[in-house]
This record gives C-alpha cells, structure tokens and sequence, in this order.
C-alpha cells in the first residue's frame, strides 16, 4: 500500500486528486475492520422507509446522512435530520474512535490537498 500522498496534476499544473496513501499506524487496518463491523451490526437497527431502499445518485445502497447541509434551494445551512433510531445509531458510528480516526485522516488529507492546490 502507497503510504506518501502523490498529487495528480492536469497539464496546466493543477491539482484533480491526491492519492493520499494511509498512515503508518500498524492498526489502519483494524480501524477499517472494527468500522465495518460496527455497519454490520448497527445496520439491523436503522429506519429505511420502502421508497429509500432503491439505487441513488451514489450508488445501489442505503446512506444515511449526517452534519449540516447548505444547498439544493436551502436558503442557510441546515443540521441534517433523521429518524430518532437513525440518529441513535449515527451518534454511537460517530462517538466511535475507528471512525474518528479515519475521518480525521480524511480531514487532514483534504487540507494537505488545498495547500498543494495553493502552492501548484
């Protein structure tokens, strides 16, 4: 697995994507497996209404939402809302410190992405 971020440039030199690699914490991958065992087993418990349980813009599967919106018409940015079940189990997912530290090196890895786009 490539562990050192590697930007991807057009030819105008701009930054498209950075392939950011992993961290070198002998543990990333028992992050990503306690994350996916957690989905598994919080998944019984979520609402998903008939009408939600058909293929997306994002794909053939259910997603839940999360965080604040601004968009689609919105005239100010918004909390998200969901079924009270859903939001129990959004908060125990988000509470858990696999998926904080995944989603912290994702944070970190979009403004490491902003400064090679800065200085490109």
């Amino acid at each position: 697995m490539q562990r050192t971020p590697t930007p991807i440039l057009d030819s105008t030199g701009r930054l498209v994507a950075l392939l950011v690699g992993q961290p070198t914490d002998p543990q990333w991958p028992h992050l990503h497996s306690q994350g996916a065992a957690a989905l598994e087993r919080l998944r019984s418990r979520c609402f998903i209404p008939k009408d939600k349980r058909k293929p997306h813009r994002r794909g053939a599967f259910v997603a839940l939402q999360c965080g604040v919106s601004h968009g689609g018409g919105q005239p100010a940015p918004k909390n998200l809302e969901n079924h009270p079940e859903n939001e129990k189990v959004l908060n125990e997912l988000n509470n858990m410190p696999c998926f904080q530290r995944i989603a912290g090196f994702a944070s970190g890895m979009c403004y490491s992405a902003a400064v090679i786009a800065l200085i490109s």
